[in-house]
C-alpha cells in the first residue's frame, strides 16, 4: 500500500517535489475523457456529448501535458546557468 502510495505522490509531483497542478489538470482530463468514451460506448440510448466540449477537454489537456514538459526542459537550462 505504502509504494501505491509514493507512485500516486510522485505521479502528482514535479522534480523539487511540490504538487504540479498541470500534472493534476492533464490526468483529470484524461480520465474524464476516457470515462465519456467508456460510457459512450456502452450506451446504446444515451445523448451525444457536445463536440465543442470535448474538443475543449481535449485541447485543456494536450495544454497541460505540453507544459509539464515543457517545465522539465526549461528548470534544467535555468539551474545550468545558475551554476555557472
Amino acid at each position: 500500500m505504502k509504494e501505491i502510495k509514493e507512485f500516486f505522490r510522485s505521479a502528482f509531483s514535479d522534480e523539487r517535489g511540490s504538487v504540479s497542478h498541470k500534472r493534476i489538470i492533464a490526468i483529470l482530463c484524461f480520465l474524464v475523457l476516457s470515462f465519456a468514451l467508456i460510457y459512450k460506448l456502452f450506451c446504446e440510448n444515451c445523448q451525444d456529448a457536445d463536440s465543442t466540449l470535448v474538443d475543449g477537454l481535449i485541447i485543456i489537456c494536450c495544454v497541460a501535458m505540453g507544459a509539464t514538459s515543457l517545465d522539465k526542459f526549461s528548470k534544467k537550462e535555468n539551474r545550468q546557468t545558475e551554476n555557472e
